[in-house]
This record gives structure tokens, sequence and C-alpha cells, in this order.
């Protein structure tokens, strides 16, 4: 493979090598003017210098070619006679043929296929630069300025290998890709998209009057997501002190004194993924659950006094163990025993025999999680702990058919205008002995009837 270099020491240019040297920089391409417009006649089109001192391109062979005016009428565009259908796209040319002495360059029409929006390839891609496309509408009709496309003025390839400095102004009118991080240095502006995620933070903390409860956001941000964050008096405000009305709106459960400073930041316009609905209600299992329910059968070989350890996940000694069966009896078994661990059984048994056996275990009943079927609809509600200012029943139990505790509510945090501003309610378990589940909710009053107008869950932390 032989080197090969252009222009040597004190070798003489020749064109063919400046081109080539043209071409390599900028590419084939329209460097100002040949603005496309409307002929003096019907079916005519003029090239323009759009504005520029003159028109510039850059052939396929390396050539600049440059018209000091505008062109006119420089090509013929065959009318479009179909009746119906999407208008013909032909396109314009200019055309070069380099190693031609005193051969100018031309103009030339490409025409494209009636009926169809997509253009004719480039005949040559030697020769022929693209200047831009005429939309021929069908029915002969002429066409007008509007159906006439320029090609973007500009080098057509740029490629810089190492550092490109802008001293001037810079446009981008196209999607701009970085492959690695980009830094913006000494005060970098720009306009700001609307749509865009970023943190917003109040500017100065809000001064909350007498009772203030409701305070506004003035951006909209997502609510019920964890992307607002309420501080008073500066320290940071758990969810449980204030509920978010809706995307601008946030309230807290407790009327304030008057005087706090309430100030908080958010994230605005943020995206984040939302499972897709399903029919299930609020009780629906979990996978844990779901597993705990289940009979676990397991299959393993005695491993006599040391013990066989069989491995599970529940994570609770809670559970019962269906004995050992041994499934081939060729020896002596002995005695077998277990015993429980939080996430394994050991099997051990007294004999000689190490044949394979069979067991099965599965969570007490007492420890599932429920509701569940057998606790659907209760029987009996019992009502204790009467506050005898607001006559009201601070303690009510929901007993299941068999007499066994469902549910009970605690009403709690009494405020000077004499109402409950929180409910507790606990679940049991299906023995109604241990509780397995809680949630409380905040609660707020109609001041004029005095009757529950609103009733929040409070986020578990």
């Amino acid at each position: 493979m032989a080197q090969h270099i252009d222009i040597e020491f004190r070798e003489r240019a020749t064109s063919e090598a400046l081109n080539k040297r043209f071409r390599d920089i900028t590419g084939p391409c329209v460097l100002a003017g040949y603005r496309l417009q409307l002929g003096s006649e019907d079916f005519t089109v003029t090239l323009s210098k759009g504005g520029y001192t003159s028109s510039v391109a850059v052939s396929p062979s390396g050539a600049k070619i440059e018209e000091d005016q505008d062109v006119m009428d420089v090509v013929n565009i065959e009318p479009n006679d179909l009746n119906e259908g999407n208008p013909r796209v032909d396109s314009i040319y200019l055309v070069y043929q380099f190693g031609q002495e005193g051969i100018p360059a031309t103009y030339v029409v490409v025409p494209g296929t009636g009926g169809s929006t997509t253009p004719a390839p480039n005949p040559n891609r030697n020769t022929h630069l693209l200047l831009g496309y005429v939309n021929v509408p069908p029915m002969g009709v002429p066409f007008k300025q509007t159906d006439l496309t320029s090609r973007n003025l500009g080098i057509n390839t740029l490629e810089v290998a190492n550092s490109a400095i802008f001293r001037g102004k810079a446009t981008f009118k196209e999607e701009v890709i970085f492959e690695k991080q980009v830094r913006f240095l000494d005060g970098t502006t720009g306009a700001e998209d609307p749509n865009s995620s970023f943190i917003e933070k109040l500017s100065y903390p809000i001064i909350a009057k007498p009772g203030q409860q409701i305070f506004k956001v003035p951006t909209p941000y997502t609510p019920k997501k964890k992307t607002l964050f309420v501080h008073k008096d500066w320290l940071p405000q758990p969810e449980s002190e204030y509920a978010e009305v809706d995307s601008t709106t946030f309230k807290f459960h407790d009327p304030l004194k008057g005087g706090e400073k309430i100030w908080f930041f958010w994230f605005r316009n943020i995206s984040l993924y939302t499972p897709e609905e399903h029919q299930h209600d609020e009780f629906y299992y979990r996978k844990s659950e779901v597993n705990n329910r289940s009979l676990h059968h397991s299959e393993d070989y005695f491993g006599g006094p040391s013990g066989r350890v069989i491995s599970h996940y529940l994570g609770t000694t809670n559970y019962v163990v269906i004995p050992p069966v041994p499934t081939d009896k060729a020896a002596d078994v002995g005695e077998i025993s277990v015993e429980k661990r939080a996430n394994e059984i050991v099997v051990f048994n007294t004999g000689t025999y190490r044949g394979k056996f069979d067991i099965a275990y599965y969570v007490k009943q007492s420890y599932q999680y429920v509701p569940n079927d057998e606790d659907i609809g209760f029987f009996d509600i019992y009502s204790s702990d009467m506050d005898m200012p607001t006559y009201t029943w601070k303690k009510v139990q929901y007993k299941r058919k068999n007499g066994t505790l469902y549910m009970e509510t605690n009403l709690e945090n009494y405020d000077a205008r004499g109402y409950f501003r929180r409910m507790r309610i606990d679940f049991y378990n299906t023995a109604g002995t241990d509780i397995i589940k809680t949630e409380r909710y905040a609660l707020d009053y109609d001041p004029t009837t005095g009757l529950i107008s609103s009733k929040v869950l409070i986020p578990q932390p």
C-alpha cells in the first residue's frame, strides 16, 4: 500500500489537489445563497442569493462555484398532470464535471414519480449537488413559494478531533447529541424549559396566621410521591403532620398557632414509574404472605444424630412441622425428632437409616396476615371509654361471629376546641390476640356543624 501526499514541498499545486482539500474541509455543500424562489413565469424556478453577497457552493469534486447574481428562471418544471394523489417531488441539482476546461456548472431538474412524496435518488454523486426540492401539485396546478424547499446552508459534515471554540454566536437548529458529560462555565444561562424536571425552593419562609392549615406551592409538583418537603421553624416535618391535597396545595392536619415560619422545597415535573391498575382491593396478599399461607413440602435424606438441615425463608419459628416420613425403610430408623429455627428445620434420627424422607410445614393460623376470607363481615360492635365532655366513645371494638377481635378503633389527640384529631385503627390476627396492622388517620371538622369534614390516611414511617 503506497503513501500519497497531495502537494509535496516546492511542488506545483494543481487544481485537483486544491479542490480535494476544499471538499475534505467542507464536504459537498451550499455555503451561501442558492435559495429556491418562484420564477417570472409559472413552472419556472429562480436561484436567489437570499440576502448574501453571492451564492456559493462546493461541488462533489471540491470545486468552489459562485454566482454573484440571482440566476433567473434557471430551470423549467413539467406540470403534474395527475388528476389526484400526492404532489410529485422534483429535485434541483447543481451539476459540475471536473476535468473539462471551460465547461461551466449547470442546473438541472430530476423529476420524481407522480403520486409519490419520495424524490428520485441522486443520479451521480460525483457530479450532482442537491440544491432543493419542488412539490409539484397534481391536476396541472402551478406550484407556489411554499412548495419550494431550499437545502440547509453550511458545511456538510464537520468533525473536530480535539477542541473547538466558538467566539461568536452558535445556533443549533436540529437535535444536539452529547456522548460525554457537558460542563457549563462562567454563569451560563439559558431559556427555561417549562417541562424540565428540577428542584424548586421557596425563596422566603411564609409566616403562618393563627389557625392556618392550607399553603400553596408556587409551581406544580407530583403529589403523594415524596416530592414535597415541608419545614416548620426550619425543622423538617414528617409526612404524618400534613396532607398533600393536590399538585399545588398541602394542608397541616392541625391548625397552627400563628407566627411559625413555614418553608418548603419540591421537585417540579418529576417523572415517576406508575404501576398499571389491577383488580385487587387494598388488602391483596403480598408475595411473602402468599408464601406463608402455603403448605411447603421438601424431600431429603436422614443424617442420623448429627441432623439434616432443611432451609426455608419464613423468618419465624411460629410454624407447624408435619413429622418426617421415611420413604424407604431399608434399615433401622430409630426415633425421629426435629428442631425448629427461624429459617431452617433440623431433622434427627437415632437409627442407622440414611434414606429419603418427606417433610412438610406451614405457618400457624394465628400468625397469618388478615383480613382474609374468613374475616369478611363482623357481627358485634362493643364501645367503651366514654369521653364525657363530648359524649364520644373513644374505643370501639369489632368482633367476628366466633367472638375473636377483628378490629379496634381509638380516638386520640384531643384539642382545645373539643375535637379528637387522630383515629388509630388496629387490625388483629384470626385468633384476635395480636395486632398485625395499624392505620392512623388525621381528622378535621366542620366548624359550623362539628361533624367530621375530612379523614386523611397518615403515611406510615
